[in-house]
């Protein structure tokens, strides 16, 4: 939970915020079981050695920027590193076809996927979704923007995935 990105942490000409409790909650691994099925889901947590996570939704406060309406950091941590970088091989959005993957090898952390998912809404406009996922040492960091595509681009989440990386810089050091 130290290592979720807090309000201060993101730029603040959007003026985010987190509208309620619910926004932050921790994801434990017994959510993990029950959204992939108990035995693919123990199966996942044993190959990986899941440890726990976290996640923090935020709301744009302003239309008066350019800046997701939404982001979102989760934070997972692992027993190695290799975990990490294996879940991001067996548990990424951009394993679906839905998601496109931008860039599978950006310079961030130990290994980063940028993807993201477009949808046309009735107006003929689209929403978009970036996504970045980055690994660092034992941990699993993924910070998602969400918001009309006109609004802002990939750069943005990028920009606050790197404040995230940089918050996870004080994790303490795992052996691999």
């Amino acid at each position: 939970e130290e290592f979720l990105l807090e309000k201060e942490d993101l730029p603040s000409e959007a003026k985010y915020y987190i509208p309620n409790s619910s926004w932050k909650s921790p994801h434990r691994n017994s959510e993990v079981i029950s959204g992939w099925g108990k035995e693919k889901g123990q199966e996942y947590l044993e190959i990986t050695g899941r440890i726990d996570g976290w996640v923090i939704y935020f709301a744009r406060g302003t239309s008066t920027v350019r800046a997701p309406e939404q982001l979102n950091h989760n934070i997972i941590q692992y027993e190695t590193a290799a975990g990490a970088q294996l879940a991001m091989e067996m548990d990424s959005p951009y394993l679906t076809v839905e998601y496109q993957i931008v860039d599978d090898n950006y310079e961030l952390g130990e290994r980063t996927i940028i993807s993201k998912y477009r949808e046309m809404q009735p107006s003929g406009e689209y929403t978009v979704i970036y996504l970045v996922e980055t690994t660092y040492r034992n941990y699993q960091s993924r910070v998602a923007g969400w918001g009309w595509e006109k609004e802002y681009d990939m750069d943005y989440v990028i920009r606050v995935a790197k404040i995230a990386l940089e918050k996870l810089k004080e994790a303490p050091l795992v052996e691999p």
